[in-house]
């Protein structure tokens, strides 16, 4: 066998080889940018279904309805507008004034003792606890996620119909 034919053989085998890798590489960008396609369009419609709860929950209708059922407003009347002219102006604030001090009385019936002395003489914390949340909140937020849940659950959908809404096949 010449040498140039051997030279030949080596050349088209490397460049086969090349095609190959570069023909294998074009395959998985396609198929990552279909993937990425898809997701694309899962985020555009989980979009536009934020949108549409959001025209929902933003109606005018139910809003005035919520704020009568909820915080019995009333509409404003022509009595409860003013001039701007009207308004007083404010002068300087008064000062606040001072806090409270607490002390601590010691107990009469303390003996001496160095220990129960020092434990008396420290500075009293007072620790102001924030009340619980009604029972009314809770039980909202529990229905909310209940009816998210079972929304999420509706409204949930698998790779397969997605592929169909968009009309890929």
């Amino acid at each position: 066998m010449r040498k140039s034919t051997l030279l030949w053989l080596v050349l088209a085998a490397f460049c086969g080889t090349a095609l190959f890798h570069t023909s294998q590489k074009v395959h998985d960008e396609r198929n990552k940018l279909a993937a990425l396609n898809a997701s694309i369009a899962n985020e555009k419609e989980s979009i536009r279904v934020l949108n549409a709860e959001w025209g929902y929950l933003n109606n005018p209708q139910r809003l005035e309805t919520l704020a009568k059922t909820y915080l019995h407003m009333k509409p404003l009347t022509g009595t409860q507008f003013i001039n701007v002219e009207d308004i007083p102006l404010r002068t300087a604030a008064p000062p606040a004034p001072p806090a409270p001090k607490i002390v601590a009385e010691k107990p009469a019936a303390i003996k001496a003792h160095p220990r129960r002395l020092a434990a008396v003489e420290r500075p009293m914390t007072i620790r102001i606890r924030k009340p619980a949340a009604p029972v009314y909140f809770k039980k909202r937020h529990k229905q909310r996620d209940n009816v998210l849940k079972s929304r999420d659950a509706a409204t949930a959908r698998n790779f397969g119909d997605v592929i169909k809404s968009l009309g890929v096949e």
